[in-house]
């Protein structure tokens, strides 16, 4: 693993963060009625006209009709609740975007030679990713490919930047947490790999363990960052 000499992390992402413009997070009125009719478009009915021609009928917002979707008492407890789901959306959406702006502005800031083992590790996690994508929807890697008009090493390339840029970042944040003394504690990575093998159970633990350990220790560093 090569020497990561950090710069003054804290200040760097401070200035970035301060170039950010602050996003209003309170949900309007528009923001709630586009996402009622977007869950009544999705219960819509649809039938055909006189002339052949398809009709798509919306279901009214009523209370019978709330309650069928989930734990709603009844329309304004729906609003209410959705309102919420929405603000949460929304915070989320601005954190996303502001990690990523700090993941950004490190790799800028730190100069580092990144070994090419940890750029294919990251390129095989990306593919197992990939393939996994896929397969949910049904399609083989191999008809995948053929329809790309692309070879796997080709695919791969296009993603390689992708690749060294994680690999890069996460030799910082493992800097970071060492300097900072940053880590996730035994009862955590405990409680999240019993939580991978439960989804996952063909698993092995202890790789499960060191994901796990690397998940929470990142998430740990960030939190430290954005503070």
């Amino acid at each position: 693993v090569p020497e990561v000499k950090l710069p003054n992390c804290k200040e760097i992402v401070k200035a970035e963060l301060a170039k950010v413009k602050k996003e209003d997070m309170a949900v309007t009125d528009k923001d709630l009625e586009d996402a009622i009719n977007k869950i009544r478009k999705s219960h819509a009915s649809k039938s055909k006209d006189e002339k052949g021609e398809s009709i798509e009928t919306l279901p009214e917002l009523t209370d019978e009709f709330v309650k069928k979707l989930g734990d709603f008492n009844d329309v304004p407890d729906f609003k209410t609740k959705l309102s919420a789901m929405i603000a949460e959306e929304k915070i989320m959406a601005e954190k996303e975007k502001n990690r990523i702006r700090i993941a950004d502005c490190l790799n800028d800031a730190v100069s580092v030679e990144i070994p090419d083992i940890m750029v294919e590790s990251e390129l095989n996690r990306t593919q197992a990713q990939f393939e996994a994508d896929i397969e949910r929807m049904n399609v083989k890697l191999d008809d995948y490919l053929k329809h790309a008009k692309k070879t796997l090493e080709e695919i791969r390339a296009e993603w390689r930047p992708y690749a060294e840029k994680k690999a890069k970042l996460q030799l910082i944040l493992n800097e970071i947490s060492k300097t900072e003394k940053i880590s996730a504690t035994p009862e955590e990575v405990k409680h999240e790999t019993d939580h991978i093998l439960e989804h996952y159970k063909d698993a092995d633990r202890e790789r499960a363990t060191v994901y796990a350990e690397t998940v929470l220790t990142n998430e740990k560093v960030f939190e430290w960052l954005e503070s």
